[in-house]
């Protein structure tokens, strides 16, 4: 178990903040965690088969760390809530060869070629790993971005109603059920896990909540010297948890129609849509007007163009099932 001492002033400081740049990375990796996202998994299913050549190295950087947190591609988020993917690849780029050499050093073993570059001290080696890190998330993650994000805001929605009912604690002590808030005169303690091995105290430093689409474990904390504590958890944990494999918007909907209302994400056309499910167009068509008579859909058209939309009704229902 990790306990983690916060005093007032740190719950006080306490936001939560998105990273695009951590979703990319906890998506390539193969831990039990995210394996256990049904979310990633139909992401990563189609997404590894469009891996560029410029970014195997890396994925092969990720996957070197078990917990998939790579000390120097650590997110750091900026001050607004959701941070630019842009701006954690300008931050990527400012740090320094020897802390990045020095990070690679503890890992045992034989090690790709990408490692041995970076821990000689290779800035170019570097150059490359953050031109990989752009080119991964434009080709396997920015067109799902938007949808991911949808989930991710739906999430944060909802710890803002606890967080004005109860307060940071009432926050804390439901982020996961593996989490236990315990309240003392001026300060608390976060507990994580299920056996008592570790105290950390952090005081008047703040705290960033970071929640994670791609995530099914319990809260992962993130502790680096420069900045304050980190607490990725899981995003919808409490209310999309399921242990029986069942997708409820396809038990309500029927398969076709809750791949045709995931599929049509920020908007899309009948041709786009029937390509991006890998089916012919007049079996979306079909579903499209069933899903419109149900007010899940909105149709514009444009002359000849047409664009499906969801309600907000249907926004709601691919929000709360997702997982």
């Amino acid at each position: 178990m990790l306990a983690l001492t916060l005093s007032a002033a740190d719950l006080a400081a306490a936001r939560f903040a998105v990273s695009p740049l951590g979703h990319l990375l906890h998506g390539v990796n193969e831990s039990a965690c995210s394996r256990r996202s049904r979310l990633r998994s139909r992401w990563w299913a189609t997404a590894r088969c469009r891996v560029p050549l410029s970014a195997v190295p890396v994925v092969e950087l990720v996957n070197l760390y078990p917990s998939g947190v790579v000390p120097f591609l650590t997110p750091h988020p900026g001050a607004a809530v959701e941070t630019a993917l842009v701006e954690e690849l300008e931050r990527l780029e400012t740090i320094r060869m020897e802390v990045i050499a020095a990070d690679l050093q503890r890992l045992p073993g034989k090690v790709p070629r990408v490692v041995a570059d970076l821990r000689a001290g290779d800035e170019m080696s570097w150059r490359r790993v953050v031109d990989g890190v752009r080119d991964l998330f434009i080709c396997c993650l920015a067109d799902d971005w938007p949808d991911i994000a949808r989930v991710i805001r739906a999430d944060l929605a909802a710890r803002s109603r606890a967080l004005m009912a109860g307060g940071m604690e009432s926050v804390l002590s439901g982020l996961h059920p593996s989490a236990l808030w315990n309240p003392l005169w001026n300060q608390g303690t976060l507990l994580v896990g299920q056996a008592a091995s570790s105290m950390v105290a952090r005081r008047e430093r703040g705290l960033v909540l970071m929640p994670c689409a791609f995530g099914r474990d319990s809260v992962h904390p993130l502790f680096m010297a420069d900045r304050p504590a980190t607490l990725c958890f899981s995003a919808g944990a409490h209310e999309q948890a399921r242990g029986d494999g069942v997708d409820p918007l396809a038990a309500l909907l029927g398969h076709k129609r809750a791949r045709v209302l995931r599929g049509i994400e920020s908007g899309s056309s009948t041709k786009a849509l029937a390509a991006r499910l890998g089916v012919a167009p007049p079996t979306v068509s079909e579903q499209i007007t069933v899903l419109r008579r149900a007010g899940l859909i909105l149709t514009e058209r444009n002359g000849k163009a047409v664009r499906h939309t969801l309600t907000v009704l249907g926004e709601s229902l691919v929000l709360t099932t997702y997982e």
